[in-house]
């Protein structure tokens, strides 16, 4: 029997079959890439497209390229703050009661101030009730003769010594970590306006927190005196404290009626003290509250 014919038939069919399978291959190879080709094409398109929109659109470079490498813009600066009415103040913007609690006559002025000072910070809050500034006065006046020497000492270091209202005394000496002066929003220790260094006079008017001014001589003189330094803040760029002349030249245009300048000298100095700052702050913008973190 003759097999070849079979034999010739078998590799045929192989050949065949071997032909369309490697004819399908190199098609679906083939349509791969035409596919992948024209998502290349079509994406590329869409970017030239997109591009040129861009290009077209009426919109404001968001950064324009500089012409003049000199050319510098000037940028909006921030808003003038005074340092009188930092919610951490310095030793010397703080009304010295030192004279008040060791001097056989304590000047009636300085006590004065010392009331109104007192009063103002505390009658809006919650902790103010009628004559609260001439008690707590009189008791730190009063602890104070207990003591051999204040010198040095701290407000708190007087409440082991009190022997009444421990816990008003506390509050008012301990104040709260946030607080807005002149609302009932918090209330403020009593040792972030006043003090005990002794010093030659109560109160040093280059750094004097607005408080002080406007309890010594009112509100117009504190707030033309806010004015002068933001004025000088303008044109210097940092801030500088109002001269002797031009302290003297507002008092005679804003200061209390019947009073002169002199009349206020016991009490007042001009030299620039170091400022001290001990205690960290944080504000808040939504709310307008500061947070002390001591």
């Amino acid at each position: 029997m003759n097999i070849l014919p079979l034999i010739a038939a078998f590799l045929m069919l192989f050949a065949l079959g071997a032909y369309t399978l490697l004819h399908q291959s190199m098609a679906t190879h083939q349509e791969q890439k035409h596919f992948a080709g024209a998502e290349r094409i079509h994406l590329k398109e869409i970017d030239e497209k997109t591009r040129a929109l861009y290009k077209a659109s009426p919109g404001k470079t968001t950064f324009p390229l500089r012409k003049n490498k000199k050319e510098v813009s000037e940028e909006p600066l921030a808003p003038y703050q005074s340092p009188r009415e930092s919610f951490n103040l310095p030793e010397s913007s703080k009304l010295s009661i030192y004279p008040l609690l060791t001097a056989k006559t304590p000047s009636p002025l300085l006590r004065q101030t010392a009331l109104k000072l007192i009063q103002s910070i505390y009658e809006r809050t919650s902790l103010y009730h009628p004559h609260l500034e001439e008690e707590i006065l009189d008791t730190l006046i009063e602890v104070a003769g207990e003591l051999d020497d204040v010198e040095g000492m701290s407000l708190q270091e007087f409440y082991p010594h009190l022997q009444r209202e421990q816990e008003l005394y506390y509050k008012l000496l301990k104040g709260t970590q946030s607080y807005k002066l002149y609302t009932d929003v918090g209330y403020p220790a009593l040792s972030d306006f006043i003090c005990l260094k002794k010093r030659d006079k109560p109160v040093c008017m280059a750094y004097a927190c607005q408080a002080l001014l406007v309890a010594l001589f009112g509100d117009s003189f504190a707030a033309h005196v806010k004015l002068k330094e933001e004025e000088l803040w303008e044109e210097h760029r940092r801030h500088r404290p109002a001269p002797k002349e031009e302290m003297l030249s507002l008092f005679l245009d804003w200061g209390p009626l019947g009073k002169n300048m002199s009349d206020f000298d016991p009490l007042l100095s001009y030299d620039r003290e170091e400022k001290v700052f001990e205690q960290q702050i944080f504000f808040d913008k939504n709310s307008q509250i500061q947070l002390r973190v001591r």
